[in-house]
């Protein structure tokens, strides 16, 4: 038998598909197939357990919207640390509400620059800029 954790866009599919019988020939049967969870679900408990790996999460999460502009997908990768290192926590530091909070990391939120950096340092990180390559900032010249 072999099991797999299939992806697709936010759910994870579990699916075991066991050898397949003699007299039925090449084709694999699937016998179960159920919701894991949500992919979120997934990165948050993952990252409770590997909290050291949060430092390279956040630099790939920038650089991915450094290059595809995708700020839902940056602010849900904010909602799961935040999530990570306790809302509660994020509002003592920042004096913003829990509902603030989780309206301003959800993909519908569109939060304001100082929000951004504000829930950045309650979350012990700063906001600094990274020199783009040459490559890139030829990539950029072009678009404006």
């Amino acid at each position: 038998m072999a099991i797999f954790l299939l992806c697709g866009g936010d759910m994870i599919v579990k699916i075991e598909i066991y050898k397949p019988l003699k007299n039925i020939g090449m084709s694999t049967r699937i016998m179960a197939r159920r919701v894991y969870g949500q992919f979120t679900e997934v990165k948050e408990e993952y990252f409770h357990t590997h909290l050291e790996e949060i430092d390279t999460y956040l630099e790939e999460i920038f650089d991915e919207y450094a290059e595809d502009h995708n700020s839902a997908s940056l602010l849900a990768s904010l909602h799961i640390i935040a999530k990570v290192k306790g809302i509660s926590h994020i509002t003592e530091k920042t004096g913003m509400t829990r509902q603030g909070i989780q309206h301003a990391l959800s993909s519908q939120g569109n939060p304001t620059f100082d929000s951004v950096n504000s829930i950045m340092n309650a979350l012990g990180y700063h906001l600094v800029p990274k020199k783009l390559d040459s490559n890139n900032q030829a990539h950029i010249n072009q678009d404006m």
